[in-house]
């Protein structure tokens, strides 16, 4: 009975005993939760807000992921060239182009007549305009272009439709087939021919002219402008052709505006009709004179005209030995009508760089072709 009764009391007291160490277990684990938790959720905020400061580069592609597109939704809709857009244009066409660069990829808004854009640039959004079917006088457009997020930006613009005259039979200046507008915004490589052609607006925006200091260059007419770098590299190689024959060369030509080689191609029509005159002249918009970065020279040898004459003078063989080291090319050689589209030219001379002047001579192409296997178009 002892050890029964033994047995019996001393059950009791050792699942008290049990009971005590399982409470205090679980109030320890317990705490140590609430620690670890508390420590965990300040470490995360401190770490967020490093990274959004910038203190700390994350490492794992969810969080970049998450930057990323915090990023690309903060991306305001803007045209970035918004000085470059006339808000009024003068045009002698039923068509005005212009160019715009924006934020973001945009597509014209739904239901807008004669209006249409291109895409002319991969990497870059850059896109022109072209207003269809104006009419004589003064008119105004709305464009409305929108992105993928639906942000929308209004351009609105004044064209003013100017009567010419042109020869009979003839009530505009066409396009040429097959049409294209090429990448622009001052790239010395810019594809120009009778399929890739410039926008109205384009003008380089680093003109300078090359009668006036520091240049001082023989000019035929005043004003005569190009672009900065071809002036600079222009007044280089003249100043050598100079100390190595003694003679000067003539500039007869530079920067021509679209209006303005609108007017000398219309002359030509005049002179000769369309068919002959697309052989020596180009369309407005199609010129390498628009450009800023071409030079027509004359000189005696020519009797100071643009004339084939210069092909036989010491003028032209030192232009063929020396021009690449200027960085000059000509872009219409002799016999090759059929691929530049003109006939020769060897008064007209076109600064690409030296870099690239070399390397165009070494492909023996002419420039044309060349610039679009530089920028694989066909």
């Amino acid at each position: 009975m002892k050890i029964s009764s033994n047995i019996y009391h001393t059950k009791p007291k050792i699942k008290k005993l049990q009971t005590r160490h399982i409470l205090i277990v679980l109030l320890s684990a317990t705490t140590t939760i609430l620690i670890g938790i508390f420590i965990y959720d300040n470490t995360f905020r401190l770490y967020k807000n490093n990274v959004h400061n910038n203190n700390i580069i994350p490492n794992t592609s969810v969080i970049e992921s998450e930057v990323t597109e915090e990023k690309y939704e903060n991306i305001k809709l803007e045209i970035l060239n918004i000085n470059d857009i006339p808000k009024h244009a003068k045009t002698y066409d039923k068509n005005y182009t212009f160019t715009i660069k924006t934020t973001n990829n945009v597509v014209l808004e739904k239901n807008q007549k004669f209006i249409d854009i291109q895409k002319v640039a991969k990497n870059e959004n850059i896109f022109v305009v072209i207003l269809k079917n104006i009419g004589n006088g003064i008119s105004n457009r709305t464009i409305e272009l929108i992105d993928n997020k639906q942000n929308r930006i209004v351009i609105d613009i004044t064209l003013e439709k100017i009567a010419y005259n042109l020869p009979f039979g003839i009530s505009e200046i066409p396009e040429w087939p097959n049409t294209k507008y090429t990448n622009i915004y001052n790239n010395l490589l810019i594809v120009v021919d009778k399929e890739y052609r410039l926008p109205h607006n384009y003008e380089p925006n680093d003109l300078v002219e090359i009668g006036k200091e520091p240049y001082l260059l023989y000019t035929n007419i005043p004003n005569i402008k190009l672009r900065k770098e071809a002036a600079d590299a222009l007044k280089a190689m003249l100043m050598q052709y100079k100390k190595d024959t003694g003679k000067n060369l003539v500039v007869a030509s530079g920067y021509r505006s679209y209006e303005e080689q609108y007017k000398v191609y219309v002359n030509w029509i005049k002179s000769l009709g369309m068919k002959e005159a697309d052989k020596i002249s180009a369309r407005p918009g199609y010129s390498e004179h628009q450009l800023g970065t071409v030079v027509d020279f004359i000189n005696e040898e020519s009797d100071y005209n643009l004339d084939i004459k210069f092909s036989k003078g010491k003028a032209f063989s030192w232009l063929l030995k020396y021009a690449v080291e200027y960085g000059f090319v000509m872009s219409y050689p002799e016999n090759k009508e059929n691929i530049t589209g003109y006939s020769f030219e060897p008064w007209h001379w076109r600064y690409i760089g030296i870099e690239n002047a070399k390397k165009f001579l070494k492909s023996g192409k002419t420039l044309n072709k060349f610039l679009r296997d530089m920028f694989n178009i066909n």
